[in-house]
């Protein structure tokens, strides 16, 4: 069986796995497009959709696992480049069914990480905990914002509505610094994939080297994350 399995993204990568190892490994293939979004002429990045199927049609006479890494929205993206990405991503996933003649597996981010011990360090973890107290706090002000409005003679008075805009202003800064937050586990977690990729992989330490590599790195970690649970994976209905 072989597996190929693809972190989605512009940015992203595409690996091809059997029993043995990689087979191949490549950054996402993309192309550049123009479109006229309003009165404005634009260049964006989208997936090189022929050359994706060029790489690996030769798989759809064998035995094939797809897999997928399962995204969602992203906050603070914009609606078009949100559009963009939904369509890509499907285009992706319609890909897959052409070449392995069956739906892909969709694995989550936390899914696959939480297989190698190699993503958890002082740093994750400290950040993680960040977060964490940053929510609680966003929980705690948003009582004691019901606790005003719990009193509909309180809630009238022109310091209780003070109080409240103050908690309001207060759960969107704790809301912004979990955003940094956020993207500082991803930074790190990208590194530790490419650090753990060069010492699985000794041979093809090259092929990480950069910080734009991480892409085929987490592809390849989703691959051997579904090959060493290919029996409790299945096919996912999209």
């Amino acid at each position: 069986m072989f597996i190929i399995s693809f972190d989605p993204g512009v940015s992203g990568g595409i690996c091809v796995l059997d029993e043995k190892g990689i087979v191949e490994i490549y950054k996402m293939p993309v192309i550049a497009v123009k479109a006229k979004i309003g009165k404005k002429q634009k260049t964006t990045t989208t997936y090189d959709l022929v050359k994706i199927y060029d790489l690996l049609r030769k798989y759809s006479s064998e035995d094939v696992l797809m897999v997928i890494e399962r995204v969602s929205t992203r906050p603070g993206e914009g609606t078009v480049s949100s559009f963009n990405f939904g369509m890509g991503y499907g285009s992706i996933i319609a890909l897959s069914v052409v070449i392995a003649g069956k739906n892909p597996t969709l694995i989550s981010p936390q899914t696959w990480k939480k297989h190698f011990k190699e993503f958890k360090g002082e740093l994750y973890d400290e950040l993680k905990q960040d977060i964490k107290l940053k929510k609680e706090k966003i929980k705690e002000i948003k009582s004691q914002m019901e606790s005003i409005s719990s009193s509909s003679s309180k809630a009238k008075n022109i310091k209780d509505k003070e109080s409240k805009k103050r908690y309001k202003d207060d759960i969107k800064n704790e809301e912004k610094e979990i955003n940094k937050l956020n993207a500082k586990v991803k930074r790190v977690a990208k590194t530790q994939a490419r650090l753990l990729c060069k010492k699985m992989f000794p041979d093809i330490t090259k092929e990480f080297d950069k910080i734009g590599d991480d892409g085929k790195a987490d592809a390849v970690l989703i691959g051997i994350y579904a090959r060493d649970n290919v029996n409790e994976l299945v096919s996912t209905d999209i």
